[in-house]
């Protein structure tokens, strides 16, 4: 999944400015028992500018059938280096408990599909800020209780 196939390059003088492209080039689980299910989205941001741009904000949000299971904001993420890719890591952390509160019909041994959604905020010169949407769709098993 990519924010853009073809990135648009916007040509001042003799050098030329595009915007990033991103790709979620991974989702790890690197743990899962009966109280949580951690989450690590491996976000690839390619920066094809000459100079160094900052990564201002990530915003991110899980959701399952439109209902918002997981929230946040990371500031001050990184910085992509020019003419460079950067690996940007979010870690997410789902409580088993907290989602069934809210949603009773999660039972043990469901496979709940679920969409990772992400918002880069980077500054890139001569466009300004810009926000990168990302999106992929995804599932993760609950495991029975023993």
């Amino acid at each position: 999944m990519s924010s853009d196939d073809k990135p648009e390059i916007v040509e001042r003088g003799t050098i030329g400015f595009g915007k990033p492209t991103t790709d979620v080039s991974a989702i790890h689980i690197p743990k899962i028992n009966l109280k949580q299910c951690d989450l690590i989205v491996d976000v690839l941001v390619t920066n094809p500018n000459p100079i160094p741009i900052p990564l201002i904000d990530i915003y991110y949000l899980i959701e399952s059938d439109g209902r918002k299971l997981i929230s946040g904001l990371i500031p001050d993420a990184s910085t992509i280096h020019a003419h460079g890719s950067e690996t940007v890591q979010i870690p997410l952390c789902l409580i088993y408990d907290d989602i069934k509160n809210t949603y009773e019909d999660i039972q043990p041994g469901s496979i709940i599909p679920y969409k990772v959604k992400v918002d880069l905020i980077v500054d890139v010169p001569v466009f300004g800020r810009i926000t990168i949407p990302l999106e992929k769709n995804e599932e993760i098993p609950i495991p029975y209780c023993v």
